[in-house]
């Protein structure tokens, strides 16, 4: 179905297109179903629907998520049904306590990274793993997995040190205290640090009270080859530090 573009200003961990009940009904979906846009790159987003934010014929795509796939408002996309990804198999399969392939990782890692996924999907996901876990071999095939999505990043400056703490309160004050150590002894240890999920404050909103941690690899890079210690969360999926 050719639908006329409008976009909506809004910022969303999971980014749908808006139809009419009627567009939706005749394209085949319902809410949380998922339509793929043809275009020159083709996404595949989840649906919403609405009787009184558009009308018949037009289709509603958050404006980030429209300049990052290229298109432009006023214009016309072809909108279609789209089936369930295979991860939503492979995820269920995880939730059975099966052992997952490298192909089964690297779509359910993929399709997160493409939005392809409902928050349900993910949390089922992440559930299955916190109750079943991994093998070492999944293990191995997820961080490659996440490493293969995001930016990597080859220093020319040598050798390159990593740190970890084991978490919780304590562990959002020593990575600053580390990693300012480090680098006074002439030492280069690019850290990447995550947000709070279960404690008061992670590392990154920590350090984010003094001073900018949102970098992207290049500025990850050039950062750490010049001053020697960093501490940012990356805006990318995975950033993966490869030391020659």
């Amino acid at each position: 179905m050719i639908l006329k573009i409008r976009y909506y200003d809004m910022e969303a961990s999971e980014p749908r297109v808006i139809l009419t009940e009627e567009d939706a009904e005749e394209i085949g979906v319902k809410e949380m179903d998922r339509v793929r846009l043809n275009s020159k790159k083709a996404q595949v987003m989840l649906v919403g629907t609405s009787k009184t934010m558009l009308k018949k014929g037009e289709i509603m795509i958050p404006a980030n998520m429209a300049s990052k796939i290229g298109l432009k408002g006023g214009s016309t996309i072809d909108v279609i049904y789209s089936p369930k990804p295979d991860s939503v198999v492979s995820i269920r399969k995880k939730m059975d306590n099966k052992k997952l392939t490298k192909e089964e990782i690297n779509d359910i890692v993929q399709d997160i990274l493409d939005s392809k996924l409902s928050k349900i999907e993910i949390s089922a996901w992440l559930t299955s793993l916190q109750i079943n876990g991994m093998d070492v071999e999944e293990i191995a095939n997820f961080s490659n997995a996440m490493v293969n999505t995001g930016d990597t990043i080859e220093f020319e400056r040598q050798p390159v040190y990593d740190f970890h703490s084991i978490g919780g309160v304590p562990g959002n004050k020593i990575t600053p205290i580390v990693v300012s150590i480090v680098a006074a002894a002439g030492l280069m240890l690019p850290k990447t640090s995550s947000r709070a999920i279960s404690s008061a404050c992670g590392t990154s909103d920590f350090v984010e009270t003094f001073c900018n941690v949102e970098l992207d690899a290049h500025s990850l890079k050039t950062i750490s080859e010049s001053i020697g210690g960093m501490s940012s969360v990356s805006k990318d999926v995975a950033v993966s530090i490869i030391s020659q």
